[in-house]
């Protein structure tokens, strides 16, 4: 299979930009409107570097296949709102142990479900990946935590769950 390994490059930067925003807020406890245009910012160079949501295709009874194709300047709002979303989501459940760890390891067996029904064997590698290192923190992040993810995990977490599954599912 031919893949476009750009888009790894593009998901590897961003993931270490977020991690380096969440470890500078784990460090300095930096305020949160920085961090939120510091994640802006960076979901705005990952979404147009090819990183936008697919068209949406609706199948209706009788009418057959709908696809509705968003505007371009609406559709990378809607994606870098959806990156940032994402990763704050992820970011607020880390409160309690095992909880945002957990949570992902059951969203990466989804998505690792969804691209093995694909037949796609590089998302199959990275969802499998992503599994097993998720799933080896959790073991040590149950009462007592012996680890603890901090922001820059969570912010790294939430960002490959948020972009790899844009790339992976289109």
């Amino acid at each position: 299979t031919n893949f476009d390994f750009h888009n790894l490059y593009i998901i590897l930067a961003g993931s270490i930009l977020f991690f380096l925003i969440g470890l500078h807020d784990d460090k300095f406890k930096s305020p949160p409107l920085l961090r939120l245009f510091l994640q802006f910012i960076v979901a705005f160079f990952v979404s147009l570097n090819g990183f936008y949501l697919p068209p949406i295709s609706l199948n209706f009874p009788f009418l057959g296949e709908i696809t509705l194709q968003i505007p371009f300047l609406i559709n990378q709002i809607l994606t870098i709102i959806w990156i940032v979303g994402i990763t704050n989501s992820i970011n607020w459940l880390d409160g309690i142990d095992g909880l945002a760890s957990g949570y992902c390891s059951i969203c990466v067996f989804g998505l690792l479900f969804a691209t093995i029904l694909q037949i796609n064997y590089v998302g199959i590698m990275f969802f499998s990946i992503l599994l097993g290192s998720t799933l080896g923190f959790l073991i040590r992040n149950f009462k007592p935590a012996y680890y603890i993810m901090g922001d820059c995990g969570s912010n790294f977490l939430g960002f490959i769950l948020s972009t790899s599954s844009i790339m992976f599912l289109q």
